[in-house]
């Protein structure tokens, strides 16, 4: 969020709005990734979650929608689009790598533009990764 001057601050509301939209498709990764007890621990201690969803079957099939896409797209503005994309260390989802921008700039059908970078970068970021760990053992 960059204030505008003649806008002032962003109000409590907007700045958890704001808040909200920078964790939205880069959680969803991350839940994406995490096995059944793993999620169901999650989610009793964190029960807000669920309210991104109608009910458990829609969250379990946008989840599954993510790992055979491989990314997360969201919508959860009228303005503001977020997309994020998986990092590994070997093949364990260590974290996710997100955009969000302006919805005129990202409308679905380009993701792919926006894909191909961050998978790009995402490749070294996943090599930064397996080096930090080969060092450790």
């Amino acid at each position: 969020y960059t204030a505008k001057p003649e806008l002032g601050a962003p109000s409590d509301d907007e700045a958890l709005l704001l808040s909200d939209v920078s964790s939205k498709a880069t959680r969803h990764v991350l839940l994406s990734h995490l096995n059944a007890d793993e999620l169901t621990t999650f989610l009793d201690e964190n029960p807000e979650t669920l309210e991104n969803w109608s009910d458990s079957k829609s969250m379990t099939d946008d989840l599954r929608r993510v790992v055979e896409q491989g990314y997360a797209f969201v919508e959860p503005t009228p303005y503001l689009n977020g997309l994020a994309i998986p990092l590994y260390s070997r093949e364990t989802v260590v974290a996710a790598l997100g955009i969000y921008m302006p919805a005129s700039l990202c409308p679905p059908e380009k993701l792919e533009d926006f894909l191909a970078p961050m998978r790009a970068k995402a490749e070294l970021i996943t090599w930064e990764f397996t080096k930090v760990r080969m060092k450790r053992h």
